[in-house]
């Protein structure tokens, strides 16, 4: 997924800059939710605790400018 990400993006950056993806995971709590689908008990490990939700995942393009 990432090489096809990056082919994709490549012709659009200048080709002094640097492509970098950076990608996150972030828990979104469902505390209330019962009948959802896809619905996890997921653990986040900034607070140290098991909630119920889902797990987003996101993935961010970079581009490193050539010029301090």
């Amino acid at each position: 997924m990432t090489i096809k990400m990056a082919s994709i993006l490549t012709p659009f950056i200048d080709k002094r800059r640097r492509l970098a993806l950076i990608v996150d995971d972030a828990p979104i709590e469902r505390p209330y939710s019962t009948k959802t689908k896809l619905l996890a008990k997921i653990y986040d490990h900034d607070q140290h605790k098991y909630s119920t939700g889902y797990r987003g995942v996101m993935a961010i393009p970079s581009y490193q400018s050539p010029w301090p």
